[in-house]
């Protein structure tokens, strides 16, 4: 088989229902049913859909706890550099883990939000976005003391 009957051969698989055997000449099925490229291209628009929710999360809270850990509170210090601390040096894979599978059967409210975007929001973002909210406030200065 040569190189361009695989290519062929590959093109009308991507065009192909995912209900029978169907094969659509415009790669696009019609309503209520959906082609092996029209699959994937809804993958690809909810993987980034769940990674730009997540980030926002993440700065947001990130923001916030990294303000935390500047503030002159004692409490609000060492609550802001434990959640740092505790998300940045566990592994990944074990938080991916725990924020699927244990939390939300632990905390039933958690079953409503996506495992994902919970466990991505949480896996070290929003401990890496405090670290570098922390150290842009410690780089730029108190303002009340500048010159």
């Amino acid at each position: 088989m040569s190189a361009w009957e695989q290519m062929r051969e590959s093109a009308t698989l991507m065009c192909k229902s995912t209900v029978d055997e169907t094969v659509y000449s415009g790669c696009f099925a019609a309503k209520g049913d959906l082609t092996y490229l029209q699959w994937l291209l809804h993958s690809w628009g909810w993987t980034l859909v769940v990674a730009l929710v997540a980030l926002v999360i993440a700065l947001v809270l990130g923001l916030v706890i990294g303000v935390m850990r500047t503030l002159p509170n004692k409490a609000a210090v060492l609550f802001g550099e434990a959640w740092t601390e505790f998300f940045r040096n566990i592994p990944i894979l074990i938080q991916l883990l725990i924020w699927y599978h244990i939390v939300p059967e632990i905390v039933s409210p958690l079953k409503a939000v996506s495992p994902v975007v919970l466990a991505l929001t949480l896996i070290g973002f929003s401990g890496e976005c405090s670290r570098l909210a922390r150290s842009g406030s410690i780089t730029v200065g108190d303002p009340r003391t500048a010159t």
